[in-house]
């Protein structure tokens, strides 16, 4: 099988700090390149029945990241699936490629969205509390804590085995 490259999709969800199902469903056409930040606007997300709307900002290591996946149809997914038609690289995908590369590197599982939680504790640690929240998308800073303590409990273990 041709592998999909999550290396580069690690790093890239790491800078947008975004759901693994948003990252995958990256289509050029939402990506308003516009302007020096470019904008990432969902047409699909988790909070859309509740009226909310999801932009993830790309600044300019990401956009060194993702620009040559841009080149396609503007409704193309950026990594799409060889398997089905008209589909994209699911999460499951990612997680399995994930295990892998944890195998290879002796340590234990990683799951697409512990990627999304080092990102906010990066955030957190850098920027604060409210940059963390509004680069995660959140609502209130109580959910961006929530994302940030339950990495600090799980990934103790992690930090401790590989030093």
């Amino acid at each position: 099988r041709k592998p999909f490259c999550f290396p580069v999709t690690i790093d890239l969800q790491l800078l947008l700090a975004c759901r693994p199902g948003e990252l995958v469903a990256m289509k050029p056409g939402l990506v308003d390149r516009s302007k020096p930040v470019w904008v990432y606007t969902l047409s699909k997300h988790k909070n859309q029945h509740r009226g909310h709307q999801r932009k993830i900002l790309i600044g300019p290591k990401a956009q060194g990241i993702l620009a040559k996946y841009l080149f396609r149809g503007d409704d193309e997914y950026c990594w799409p699936s060889e398997k089905m038609f008209n589909s994209h690289y699911q999460v499951h995908s990612y997680e399995q490629e994930l295990k892998r590369l944890a195998q290879r590197a002796g340590i234990e599982k990683i799951l697409p969205n512990q990627v999304r939680h080092l990102a906010a504790t990066v955030i957190h640690e850098r920027y604060g509390w409210e940059a963390a929240r509004q680069m995660l998308g959140h609502k209130t800073v109580g959910t961006t804590q929530f994302y940030v303590e339950e990495l600090l409990t799980g990934a103790g273990k992690v930090a401790s085995e590989i030093g």
